[in-house]
């Protein structure tokens, strides 16, 4: 894979990643909840999302759920509710001092992962990252040359991108 083509992938991922969603909303809600550290975390939880969707990519699952309806429908649905239960934790910590206890049981199952965790999932299970490994990658991918390890070099520049 030559350097231009990991350029051109940068720059055509670089708004993609720039525009908000669910990757940010968790940031945001880890800030607000926790400390700056749990939205490092949590950052690092959705960078390594995207090795998820490159592996996906690579053996070929990613336009299995891309070509299926039914799954496809299923992860929009999964990462809407993901989103929607972000924003109903997030608010419910506002009232922590009064409800602790109910705080604490509204919580996701993987909440217990922390911000990583919580980082990793909402990546995989966000459908406009596997978007982004079904229909941008392969535009930068030589097809004379193993696939794998150029869909491994695209995810390492698209991680760089949503650390930087």
């Amino acid at each position: 894979m030559q350097w231009h083509q990991v350029l051109g992938f940068v720059a055509a991922v670089t708004p993609l990643t720039l525009i908000p969603g669910t990757s940010l909303t968790l940031v945001t809600q880890q800030v607000i909840a926790g400390s700056r550290s749990d939205g490092v975390r949590a950052t690092f939880g959705s960078a390594c999302g995207l090795l998820v969707h490159a592996t996906f990519a690579a053996v070929g699952l990613s336009a299995l759920v891309m070509s299926s309806a039914r799954a496809l429908t299923a992860v929009k649905l999964l990462g809407g509710i993901y989103v929607i239960w972000l924003g109903v934790t997030t608010w419910r910590s506002t009232r922590r001092s009064v409800e602790p206890t109910a705080a604490r049981r509204w919580r996701l199952s993987w909440a217990r992962l922390g911000g990583f965790g919580q980082g990793l999932w909402s990546n995989v299970l966000n459908p406009k990252a596997a978007s982004v490994y079904l229909t941008l990658v392969p535009q930068f991918l030589i097809s004379s040359r193993p696939i794998a390890p150029q869909i491994a070099t695209l995810a390492l520049a698209h991680m760089a991108v949503v650390l930087v």
